[in-house]
């Protein structure tokens, strides 16, 4: 379970990083922090399949909740893109940047990309338990949790 701590979480804290270093480098060129919505899917996209590249578990629990979360994330980033294009900036974010005055660079990057990017790390945590566990399917009643999973799913 160290694995966890020691290589799941921090390289997932640094591929989120990078997402969301980049839709902000972005938003602050088009001057439209709204594309943070659009960062919100692929950034977990982007840590599963991290993931699942450096151990490509076939037919387990990881490929499971890696093609979940890819078809997930990606059909989300898809859909707000497209429901985005074209249009100003979101209420909330214009309410933001009147808000943080003379500071609207600072206030963007820390209300809006790194507390997101902290809330995507920190819902991540059920996949880092997924991917450092390695008994499989069947394992007491983590079958039964899997199957519920994907009938939410």
């Amino acid at each position: 379970m160290s694995e966890i701590f020691f290589h799941l979480m921090p390289t997932a804290a640094v591929i989120i990083a990078f997402v969301m270093l980049s839709f902000f480098l972005e938003a602050q060129r088009t001057k439209n922090n709204s594309i943070v919505d659009i960062a919100w899917g692929l950034g977990f996209v982007g840590v599963v399949l991290k993931f699942w590249v450096a151990e490509p578990w076939i037919f387990s629990p990881q490929m499971l909740i890696t093609a979940m979360i890819v078809i997930w994330g990606t059909r989300l980033s898809i859909y707000i893109g497209k429901r985005n294009k074209g249009k100003p900036e979101d209420f909330r974010y214009q309410n933001f940047r009147k808000k943080w005055g003379k500071y609207p660079i600072l206030g963007a990057f820390l209300q809006v990309f790194v507390l997101q990017g902290f809330i995507m790390w920190w819902v991540l945590m059920p996949v880092y338990v997924v991917f450092a566990g390695s008994d499989g399917w069947f394992s007491d009643w983590k079958l039964a949790v899997q199957i519920l999973g994907l009938i939410l799913f």
